[in-house]
């Protein structure tokens, strides 16, 4: 009967002991899912929970992905950091293959901690905006003069101009991001 009750023991303590840790929190440059971020190597965040006090991050691991099909799959065709042991969940360098002007990516990140290993965080995303003069194609938009009942003067104010323009798409649009600067 001793033998039963130590292996019960044995068998259900470390169920008990084990803790529930879990990776919340996600930002890209402190932001929450940014996009038009204005760099090629963003820094990654992150805050750890824990029901059991004293709990310490030992490592991290990091995936990037090129789309979120590839993040749910566990693929960081992007980045895919392996077993970093460190404690380090604020500011971590994206060190993964070069990203480029206008590309998004998904990211997840799991940690062990010195009372266990967490699941995979939920996923994350952030876009590169522009990221070089040359590629802002852009021209004045807006309507340049005066509407009915304004009239130039020495403070001459011009009423609010809404911005809008009608097109027709030649194609289906899987993804459409506008640029807009104003000055």
């Amino acid at each position: 009967m001793k033998k039963y009750i130590l292996l019960l023991l044995a068998t259900v303590l470390p169920m008990v002991i084990q803790a529930t840790i879990s990776v919340v929190n996600l930002r890209t440059e402190n932001l929450e899912n940014p996009m038009g971020i204005d760099t090629a190597t963003p820094r990654l965040s992150w805050m750890s929970l824990s029901d059991k006090k004293n709990t310490i991050q030992t490592s991290y691991h990091i995936i990037v992905s090129s789309s979120e099909e590839k993040a749910q799959l566990f693929e960081g065709d992007l980045w895919d950091s392996g077993e970093i042991q460190s404690a380090e969940q604020l500011w971590i360098p994206y060190a993964g293959k070069t990203l480029k002007s206008n590309q998004r990516a998904w990211w997840r990140v799991r940690i062990t901690t010195n009372n266990g290993k967490s699941d995979w965080s939920h996923i994350a995303t952030f876009g590169i905006g522009l990221l070089s003069e040359s590629q802002w194609g852009s021209r004045w938009i807006g309507l340049e003069r005066l509407m009915p009942g304004e009239e130039t003067g020495l403070h001459t104010r011009l009423a609010a101009r809404y911005l809008r323009k009608e097109f027709e798409l030649k194609k289906e649009v899987k993804r459409a991001t506008v640029y807009i600067s104003g000055l």
